[in-house]
């Protein structure tokens, strides 16, 4: 496949435009990588997709992240993007009460080894502040 992306060269900071061809992104990534150059996975793109995604968009992350082919027309294209940030938003969610509901667990086990209740708990916290 011939890929393209924008890298930065470390010892010098200047940016540059690397077209190849290469089996995979994985093996593009390690080359540019040890060559000495910083690169954004996300921005690492077919040559088509790199150009059309330029040419069509405002580039912003969000593009690099959830365009993964040539929409066919702008409805398309708005979908891609939407459905996409829609998911990561749901496992957002889902991760953060997976987390509230372990700290919420692990105050009440707190409680429950002190023999504490939660007005006893909130006096505690008070009077430590000094409020």
């Amino acid at each position: 496949m011939l890929f393209k992306t924008c890298v930065k060269y470390k010892p010098t900071g200047k940016y540059s435009i690397i077209e190849s061809e290469y089996r995979t992104k994985a093996q593009f990534i390690s080359d540019l990588r040890a060559n000495g150059y910083a690169v954004n996975p996300l921005k690492i793109k077919e040559v088509n997709l790199y150009n059309w995604i330029l040419e069509n968009t405002d580039c912003e992350e969000h593009v690099w992240k959830y365009i993964n082919t040539i929409p066919k027309d702008y409805e398309e294209y708005r979908e891609m993007i939407q459905s996409k940030s829609e998911r990561e938003e749901k496992r957002r969610d889902i991760k953060y009460n997976e987390l509230m509901k372990k700290c919420d667990d692990s105050h009440q086990q707190f409680l429950k080894d002190f023999n504490l209740t939660e007005e006893e708990f909130q006096a505690q916290v008070k009077a430590r502040k000094g409020l």
